[in-house]
């Protein structure tokens, strides 16, 4: 049946018409819990959302909790005002920090997985579902399951954090900000990591991998584990098209980058 408009009217009013996640302008009611899995249209599973977030963060039942949470603090915090129009740029000042927390501060050395150590593959349940049979096949697992981290913080080396970048232009400015600069292709250079980008139709990040010192990509799947793989365009079904490749000579062993 869906909410009721005065549900939706209420709770958006609620958010200031704000993204209860990122604090985005323009946004959709969504069930916390979804009405296929017994969610009622109640106004206590009720998010305000705009679509970027409700896809990152809806499909996942684990982060359920915290899409409660981040409405319920929204909620508190825009309660202290009595109209929107004059907050404005405190909220959007306050959705830049928001940003910058779980984006920019996302910082760090890529931690070398140990290559000749393989481990038991966990993506057989969505063959054929979410992940067609022939991407599976050319999937190596070189790390296990895990929701401590996904592809942003690993390529970026903090496997301790999970991280969704808020655009493809702050994810590009941690890149610039840790030595990496655009690359024509994804072509191995010696000496250099790189990165590659996917993105959606309306260009928003979805995807990064990692290139070895072999010359092999390598990314984390979500909440699955690391593959690695050997054509950059191999996940592009998945997550959109390429967008972008970056560079950077290998960092030394004390972290710091070559002179």
């Amino acid at each position: 049946m869906g909410f009721l408009e005065t549900i939706k009217i209420r709770v958006k009013k609620k958010a200031f018409f704000r993204c209860v996640v990122c604090y985005q302008v323009v946004v959709e009611v969504h069930h916390i819990k979804p009405q296929a899995d017994g969610g009622p249209d109640t106004e206590e599973n009720a998010a305000p959302l705009c679509g970027h977030c409700h896809r990152i963060y809806g499909g996942n039942p684990d982060l359920r909790p915290f899409i409660r949470q981040a409405r319920d603090h929204w909620y508190e915090f825009c309660s202290k005002f009595t109209n929107p129009d004059t907050v404005g740029a405190q909220i959007d000042q306050k959705r830049k920090e928001n940003e910058k927390q779980t984006t920019y501060q996302l910082i760090g050395k890529h931690t070398p997985l140990d290559p000749n150590k393989r481990y038991s593959p966990d993506i057989e349940p969505i063959v054929g579902k979410s992940l067609p049979r022939h991407i599976a096949d050319r999937l190596t697992p070189i790390a296990p399951a895990t929701e401590d981290y996904n592809c942003f913080s690993y390529v970026l080396g903090d496997l301790s954090q999970w991280i969704e970048p808020h655009s493809l232009e702050a994810f590009i400015a941690v890149l610039e900000e840790q030595g990496y600069t655009k690359s024509p292709g994804g072509v191995f250079r010696p000496g250099f990591e790189k990165i590659v980008i996917h993105a959606d139709e309306r260009h928003a990040v979805t995807q990064a991998a990692l290139q070895s010192s072999e010359g092999k990509w390598s990314t984390k799947l979500g909440s699955l584990g690391v593959y690695s793989y050997d054509d950059p365009d191999l996940l592009a079904p998945l997550f959109g098209s390429v967008v972008a490749f970056f560079e950077r000579p290998v960092p030394s062993v004390s972290g710091e980058l070559p002179a």
